[in-house]
């Protein structure tokens, strides 16, 4: 008889399950979100972070680069000086939305609130095995930001959304940009040695323009674009 030994988790992969553990009571989230997060959790235990075999992680060691999760620090992050003086500024601190507004002809929604809701359940939806990032960002993801940016609107500066972290902080950005509408938006990470993850969602209509820039971040995070 055959047995077959059971796939050993990493230091890495059994910290971030214990991480989703301690902090699923404190998550936003109906029903369907938590089914998402279980579902996210779950790939990880079997699955586990992708390694250079993974096709799409091709070169990209993730399971051997990420070996433990930092620990972060107790230094509280507070926004800094926009890059485009006079631009509206969309603050997360430590993975909680502390802004609301951004300009005319674009409405604010914290994400933390559409999870509470189940209105960002069909956005944790899995894209595979291998979207780690996905993955753990589901499991984990606190709060962010949806802009509704109304049709035809153009809004009369760029819009600075900054991701500011010393503690683990797991965020997402959604923008919808009705037909006709421009709109230039500035992702800014910065903060210090702190397990960090960021998705961005794009939806743009018909004859819409978005300029989405990300400068050079002074915080490393595992980042994903969905378009």
């Amino acid at each position: 008889m055959n047995i077959h030994a059971g796939r050993m988790q990493t230091a890495a992969e059994t910290a971030l399950i214990d991480l989703y553990v301690a902090k699923m009571g404190a998550l936003p989230g109906n029903p369907d979100v938590v089914g998402a997060r279980d579902i996210a959790v779950e790939a990880l235990k079997t699955v586990g972070l992708p390694t250079r075999r993974v096709e799409s992680w091709h070169y990209t060691d993730l399971r051997n680069l990420l070996r433990a999760l930092p620990a972060g620090s107790e230094t509280p992050v507070v926004p800094v000086t926009p890059l485009v003086k006079g631009t509206p500024v969309l603050p997360i601190a430590d993975g909680v939305a502390i802004g609301g507004q951004a300009g005319d002809g674009v409405t604010v929604t914290h994400i933390a609130a559409k999870l509470e809701d189940g209105s960002f359940a069909r956005a944790l939806v899995s894209r595979g095995t291998d979207d780690a990032i996905g993955q753990i960002n589901t499991a984990l993801v606190s709060d962010g930001y949806h802009l509704d940016i109304a049709d035809n609107a153009v809004p009369g500066s760029p819009i600075e959304v900054q991701f500011a972290a010393d503690q683990d902080s797991h965020t997402r950005l959604a923008i919808k940009a009705g037909k006709g509408a421009k709109a230039t938006i500035i992702e800014r990470h910065t903060g210090g040695d702190a397990f960090v993850s960021a998705i961005t969602h794009l939806t743009v209509d018909d004859g819409a323009e978005i300029t989405l820039s990300c400068p050079r971040c002074t915080a490393p995070a595992l980042r994903s674009w969905s378009m």
